[in-house]
């Protein structure tokens, strides 16, 4: 094989995610995983409007809270800003389908609008089910996408979890799986269309 591929590593102790984490080489520094990576742990996420580096959350002075969440933390070499979206929206597609593939929810549907996963059900609001955000440090593309696991009323949103739609702890490690290793193949397919076709 030509492509060099992306590494996936759980990371079994939980940690709270608070924004500093997305930062060149902290995947590296905290795996060591050389190179394009993805990793995934459950915590508390708590990141406050300083810690923010969507400019429109900001603007609006707008947090992100969950009491228990399955974060990725995503970090691809050598791509700009505009490369790095693209990666971030078919990386929550990957996970929508993942979604659909490891729950048998009747009572509602699940849907992505923009770069986020929705719960629609009857007569009640959308809920929100996740949160990403792409950015670049000097080096690299970077990925922060995470999904709820458990509610609370600190949730500046409508919201729903995992654990409603049905997922046990345990499954929840297995999905996670499911997620990081369809995103390598996903990423594998298209180095490698880039390097089996001929200039023009």
């Amino acid at each position: 094989m030509h492509h060099s591929s992306i590494n996936y590593k759980f990371l079994e102790e939980g940690q709270l995610y608070n924004g500093d984490q997305l930062t060149s080489q902290f995947n590296y520094r905290t795996t060591g995983i050389v190179g394009d990576s993805i990793i995934a742990f459950i915590g508390e996420m708590d990141v406050s409007p300083s810690h923010m580096v969507d400019i429109e959350d900001v603007v609006a002075n707008d947090f992100i809270y969950s009491p228990k969440a399955l974060n990725f933390i995503i970090e691809l070499f050598d791509i700009n800003i505009e490369t790095t979206a693209l990666y971030q929206r078919a990386f929550m597609r990957i996970i929508l389908e993942q979604l659909k593939e490891s729950i048998l929810f009747a009572e509602g549907s699940l849907r992505l609008h923009g770069d986020d996963i929705y719960l629609d059900r009857p007569i009640m609001p959308p809920a929100k089910m996740s949160v990403s955000i792409a950015t670049v440090s000097k080096v690299s593309g970077l990925i922060h996408a995470a999904l709820n696991i458990e509610l609370s009323d600190k949730i500046p949103v409508f919201a729903s979890c995992l654990t409603e739609l049905g997922l046990s702890e345990s499954e929840i490690t297995t999905f996670a799986y499911k997620c990081g290793t369809a995103f390598q193949k996903f990423v594998a397919d298209i180095k490698r269309c880039k390097y089996k076709v001929l200039g023009v």
